[in-house]
């Protein structure tokens, strides 16, 4: 079985396709994990070089193929070899080929079936589609028409290619079903320290590119409060840079039902907030978070799970609305990949039941534990969806939530156990 990965009509015009295609490359990395990707272009041209450093972001190997100029002659991968264009030099060097033969070209309409069928070929991949894809039955074979990346879906295609068989199908959409409804309440802005290329106006037409009901901008408090050199300082040696009014000041313009001002509330050890009570009432939305934990903690799992329990235990009592990550700290930096037990799963979402405090879903520098979140649903805990966006890219990719989600409970009962603000 050979996995081939098909992005057709690539091209920058400065209309956020650089963010279109890291988003696309993220997924092809960390959850397909293909053989191969082939990359058509919308013309003669290699794609622009902000694009091309996202291309070397890839895994595997890439081919480019540009209309009326194939530079790549084959390539083998798995039991399938990819030419990009037939003559008879061609195929009198494909004679002695016991690989299945793929053919793939930027022009469908160039194709010549003589040759296609004198070199055994029977699937062709083609980069002239439109919003969705096309797969007809030819002479010699299946014709694939690969969808335009650039029209909303924003899609490419997954094939699974055995010898003998018809290739199957996967058809990627980077937006999101509209009917869902569905809000990213977990992304960041210019504000974070961390942010890689965050612009509030961006992410806004992100979220409307890829169908999101609505977005909360959920600042790192302390990023609020601090200047990046002062974070890593014990506290009472730092010194204030006061910049809440500053971020809801610049988030007012837009501030609604759809773009709510939000904060990402840490809380120390002892579960108190790191924000002034005052402060947090400025907020639409509050989501509490534990980034650390006590380093000799992890030495020891019961001791690292009552030091977290001792956090939360307390930091209920301030007004928090949804738990950020809410056990990526066991296995994330310091803390070697620990887990905690389906007793300890048990204990949190009680607590979170109790209080009304939403679960969140994250995925960013995250693997959460899809048992976690079935305990959650089982004790009634609303799971809030979130990218914790720190680049453009990430803006509403629940691509890995509604896989987790429809392995669960499927997605026909979303609006039952997804959180909406505010809580009803």
């Amino acid at each position: 079985m050979t996995k081939a990965i098909i992005i057709s009509q690539l091209k920058y015009t400065g209309q956020l396709e650089d963010s279109l295609l890291l988003r696309a490359v993220r997924r092809i990395n960390r959850f397909i994990q293909p053989d191969v990707v082939i990359i058509f272009t919308d013309g003669q041209r290699q794609p622009a070089d902000c694009l091309q450093e996202i291309i070397k972001k890839i895994k595997c190997p890439v081919v480019i193929n540009t209309v009326g100029n194939e530079d790549v002659d084959h390539i083998d991968i798995g039991n399938c070899r990819f030419i990009s264009a037939l003559d008879e030099s061609r195929i009198r060097q494909l004679s002695d080929c016991s690989a299945r033969v793929i053919l793939y070209r930027g022009d469908s309409c160039s194709l010549q079936d003589k040759f296609v069928k004198d070199c055994g070929c029977s699937l062709v991949i083609s980069g002239r589609g439109r919003s969705g894809y096309k797969r007809m039955t030819q002479e010699y074979g299946e014709l694939i028409l690969a969808p335009d990346f650039n029209i909303k879906p924003f899609a490419f295609l997954e094939l699974d290619i055995d010898s003998g068989e018809s290739a199957r199908i996967t058809a990627h959409h980077l937006s999101v079903p509209a009917e869902l409804e569905l809000f990213d309440y977990h992304v960041h802005s210019h504000f974070a320290y961390c942010n890689e290329n965050m612009n509030l106006q961006n992410a806004m037409r992100l979220a409307e590119m890829f169908n999101l009901k609505g977005l909360a901008f959920t600042e790192h408090n302390r990023h609020l409060y601090y200047d990046k050199s002062q974070l890593r300082l014990p506290v009472v040696e730092r010194r204030e840079v006061y910049r809440v009014d500053d971020y809801l000041s610049e988030l007012a313009k837009y501030r609604s039902d759809k773009v709510l001002a939000g904060l990402e509330l840490d809380f120390d050890f002892s579960g108190s907030p790191t924000m002034r009570r005052d402060d947090i009432a400025k907020f639409d939305i509050v989501l509490g978070s534990v980034h650390a934990l006590p380093r000799l903690s992890f030495e020891d799992i019961a001791v690292c799970s009552s030091n977290f329990k001792g956090i939360w235990l307390n930091a209920v009592a301030s007004p928090v609305n949804v738990m950020a990550h809410p056990l990526r700290v066991f296995w994330k930096g310091s803390s070697g990949g620990t887990r905690l037990s389906p007793d300890d799963y048990q204990w949190l979402a009680g607590l979170l039941k109790e209080h009304d405090i939403a679960a969140e879903m994250n995925f960013h520098s995250n693997s959460p534990d899809p048992d976690f979140f079935r305990i959650c649903l089982e004790n009634g805990v609303r799971i809030s969806l979130g990218t914790d966006s720190h680049n453009l890219a990430d803006i509403g990719d629940f691509y890995p939530h509604l896989e987790m989600l429809d392995k669960l409970t499927g997605l026909k009962d979303l609006d039952r156990i997804l959180y909406k603000h505010p809580p009803k």
